[in-house]
């Protein structure tokens, strides 16, 4: 009985549209914000699909600070998932964001199209997908707790109580999940470091995770932290789309990255590099 409960803790299925968004980022010598649009399999960093890029525009990424939101500019000759940002950055804690835009993803006879139900007769299953991602930036050294325990208004979000800077090896860093600005309770919340039971790269479908839980009726959950590192913290909300004809689920999934300890960049890496070195950094 012990294996069986273990393991159900440690696997946590996901959902057929597979791939996850989280956000990397870091600050270059000109204090400037170099960001990436984590879509796939953290901590590796993939190109977007042709195909999927439009799900992530008009501005895929922005920078959330005290004096207001800024949005992110795509890296000159850079890849389709590199980003910066113009101003150079004072020492503070700030929230870099991602969005993918609610899409609708059908199935029929095991194929997967962006389409619903009314546009693709016969399809067995539809889903609205929409995807929030959030990294929590603390720039020289801040290690205050303002402004980025605060809500940025994702739909999804999950919220750090306190500044994860504080928080040491052994020691739990309490996360808030909100759904449309309310707390959402029996949420299921996973996290997992860097490094940490990468299997099989290619099997989306379970993925190994360092910690599992649900939210209390606060929608508060304490993730308990086993190791310095860079860690990602996800959870996911399904619920009925409004109209069946249309679509069945209206699927939410978000994710929060940030560092406990001191962490030397790069966290995030290509497919190459990670096929380059066998050892994780």
């Amino acid at each position: 009985m012990q294996k069986t409960i273990l393991t159900s803790l440690i696997l946590f299925a996901v959902n057929a549209s597979a791939h996850d968004v989280w956000v990397d980022a870091k600050i270059n010598k000109q204090n400037q914000i170099e960001a990436n649009l984590g879509y796939g399999h953290f901590p590796i960093l993939e190109k977007i699909a042709e195909d999927r890029r439009h799900i992530f525009q008009p501005n895929p990424m922005q920078l959330h600070t005290p004096q207001g939101v800024f949005d992110l500019k795509l890296r000159p000759q850079g890849e389709s998932y590199q980003f910066i940002s113009e101003q150079p950055l004072r020492r503070g804690g700030y929230v870099i964001t991602a969005r993918y835009n609610p899409t609708f993803w059908s199935k029929k006879e095991g194929k997967w199209a962006q389409k619903n139900r009314n546009e693709w007769q016969g399809a067995e299953y539809c889903e609205q997908t929409q995807m929030f991602g959030k990294r929590i930036l603390n720039v020289k050294g801040n290690r205050s707790a303002e402004f980025i325990t605060q809500a940025v208004g994702q739909r999804l979000e999950l919220i750090p109580q306190i500044n994860p800077a504080r928080v040491k090896v052994g020691e739990a860093l309490p996360i808030q999940v909100l759904f449309e600005g309310k707390p959402l309770a029996g949420a299921q919340v996973d996290a997992k470091f860097a490094g940490f039971g990468i299997a099989d790269p290619d099997d989306h479908h379970n993925e190994a995770a360092a910690f599992t839980q649900k939210t209390d009726k606060n929608g508060i959950v304490n993730v308990v932290v086993l190791k310095e590192g860079y860690w990602r913290v996800r959870t996911a909300f399904k619920q009925d789309y409004p109209d069946h004809k249309v679509c069945q689920f209206d699927h939410n999934k978000a994710s929060l990255t940030f560092e406990i300890g001191n962490v030397k960049h790069p966290h995030a890496h290509t497919k190459e590099e990670e096929q380059g070195h066998h050892h994780h950094h």
